[in-house]
């Protein structure tokens, strides 16, 4: 067998911490490190990492003040041991042939990164898998990123349901201090990779948490995050020649810019206002320009192009209308 190191960021997950450790002691795979990151967490979870190291000898801790996700898998990377990386969330847990499936299908296909499908709960229940029925889809790195634009998104984009490679973190690391830091990653891993593979059964559970950022309502610092992370993918397809991906991003960047600014206008900022409206002119020159680019979209943003108040206007008017 070959080792896994499991990172597990810890924070404010006292009431789902022992379900997360236990799904992964259970694994029919056992030829892996547990590497608990407290986060500096204010509630008894750092004494249950503390008492879960004493339990077994593959379980590490590491305490330290409160830094953020990305910081602590940062941590986790660097005194990871074993040839392979998963991140599992501590509020988490998976199926007990998790690693199994995902190992057997990275070394029966020469992966670099092998993936799973997931399943979203805000209970504990458990979910009836058919192992026989699994699907495999095998991609390069180009063929997995044009996932990001089809019904696999999430399971692809997100750090957790996967095994990597090790050495893909070489020079790559999480971006700190950002909302939505697999999408500032995830793209940068894969184009790293040569072979990925994605197996359809739901083998990660995803608990979503009322208090989850990602379950609460409009954050403008998370919509900046989210295009600044789109910029970076833009930026690195055009490096690798991934022509197509740039332009299918640079839509989507204009796209979400729309949303923004349809449905949230008034939760927004001035400055907001101007630094995006300013980068939306940018990207739609570029595309604009490009010879990919429908004439219908063209329409819409020429109106842009030529006179910004007028398509402020049209967008206050759809959204008071809807």
């Amino acid at each position: 067998m070959k080792m896994i190191s499991v990172i597990v960021p810890v924070y404010k997950v006292e009431k789902y911490l022992v379900r997360c450790l236990e799904s992964i002691l259970q694994q029919t795979y056992q030829d892996f490190e547990i590497i608990l990151i407290d986060d500096g967490s204010p509630d008894n979870s750092g004494l249950i990492c503390d008492k879960y190291v004493q339990k077994d000898k593959r379980i590490k801790v590491l305490h330290q003040k409160n830094s953020g996700l990305s910081d602590a898998r940062n941590r986790g990377l660097e005194i990871a041991s074993g040839e392979y990386i998963a991140f599992i969330d501590s509020d988490d847990w998976i199926d007990p042939y998790y690693f199994e499936i995902l190992m057997s299908n990275l070394i029966k296909y020469d992966l670099d990164i092998s993936i799973c499908n997931f399943y979203k709960t805000t209970a504990s229940e458990k979910i009836s898998i058919d192992y026989a029925a699994a699907k495999i889809y095998r991609y390069s790195n180009k063929e997995a990123l044009e996932q990001y634009f089809s019904e696999f998104y999430v399971p692809i984009v997100v750090a957790w349901g996967k095994i990597y490679k090790k050495h893909l973190f070489k020079n790559i690391c999480f971006p700190k201090a950002k909302i939505h830091e697999d999408e500032f990653t995830t793209h940068r891993l894969i184009l790293e990779s040569d072979k990925i593979g994605f197996c359809d059964l739901p083998l990660y559970n995803y608990f979503q948490r009322e208090d989850s950022i990602i379950g609460k309502g409009f954050n403008i610092k998370g919509k900046e995050d989210y295009l600044l992370a789109l910029e970076s993918r833009i930026k690195d397809y055009k490096n690798a020649g991934f022509l197509g991906l740039a332009l299918k991003t640079m839509n989507l960047y204009c796209n979400s810019i729309e949303n923004i600014f349809i449905y949230h206008y008034d939760d927004l900022n001035d400055n907001f206002i101007k630094t995006t409206l300013k980068k939306y002119r940018k990207m739609l020159l570029n595309l604009f320009f490009s010879k990919d680019t429908k004439n219908s979209t063209r329409i819409r943003l020429l109106i842009f192009l030529v006179n910004k108040r007028l398509y402020r206007l049209v967008i206050k008017k759809y959204k008071h209308e809807n």
